[in-house]
């Protein structure tokens, strides 16, 4: 179940199932001193459970944005929607804080099918993602072995069907999990941590400013040069900033 607790913010109340006996307790007791308004408290808890949980992600989250830390509620809901895109309360309280921060993150437009690969590519986990390429290439391999035994009678014609079908839908996952895997792996994304930060047109402090950025921006990282790392805005400008500013996604 999930509790509202403030305007457009939401908190996962659920048991601590799933969780190691001590972790559940832990889980469980900081949900209550979480509904009981003693949030730093209940963070302290959320931060002490040494796992990756949706879930938990999501409720730390909440605990940082109810403490004012925009920044890490909004590292905390990224990492939530990493572990499940699905996760559409994550995702409306991101475009929520995105409404209220200084530096509004502007989404981007694409075509019919970007957006369709977009939206297959967010609506599974990676596990769920493998899974779905796993089973139909099973089926696949079935198909095949199923045409192999009838060619000769009239069930070839549906056996070639299946086979069209099956490895078509294989060839459409693996891609989308490979484009996932991509993502994961080459486009680092990072949140501003600070209040404000001085983006530089070079990796040293004596480097020009190119422009300020705020507490809560989402930027893509790069190469890293003498304790600094390039940052990438939303909307494309690029420059340097310390990285001990930022906390990667």
């Amino acid at each position: 179940m999930r509790l509202v607790v403030a305007i457009a913010l939401l908190v996962a109340i659920t048991s601590g199932a799933g969780f190691a006996d001590t972790n559940a307790q832990k889980y469980n007791e900081a949900n209550k001193r979480f509904t009981d308004g003693d949030y730093l408290s209940a963070l302290e808890l959320y931060n002490s459970i040494g796992i990756k949980n949706q879930n938990l992600e999501y409720n730390r989250g909440v605990a940082y944005f109810k403490l004012g830390r925009l920044g890490k509620a909004v590292l905390h809901f990224n990492r939530a929607l990493r572990l499940n895109p699905n996760d559409e309360d994550a995702r409306a309280n991101l475009k929520y804080i995105n409404s209220i921060k200084k530096d509004k993150e502007k989404e981007n437009k694409t075509g019919t099918l970007q957006a369709v690969l977009s939206a297959l590519t967010n609506s599974f986990s990676m596990n769920g993602l493998t899974a779905i390429t796993l089973v139909f290439y099973l089926l696949t391999a079935l198909a095949i072995s199923g045409y192999l035994l009838v060619k000769k009678t009239g069930g070839a014609r549906l056996a070639i069907g299946a086979i069209v079908v099956c490895s078509t839908a294989t060839l459409v996952f693996a891609s989308v999990t490979g484009v996932r895997i991509y993502k994961l792996e080459n486009k680092k994304m990072a949140v501003a941590m600070q209040k404000e930060i001085v983006a530089r047109t070079g990796p040293t402090e004596n480097a020009n400013t190119a422009f300020i950025f705020h507490e809560g921006t989402v930027v893509t990282v790069g190469e890293t040069r003498n304790g600094f790392v390039k940052v990438i805005l939303s909307s494309g400008i690029t420059a340097w900033a310390h990285m001990r500013d930022l906390e990667k996604i």
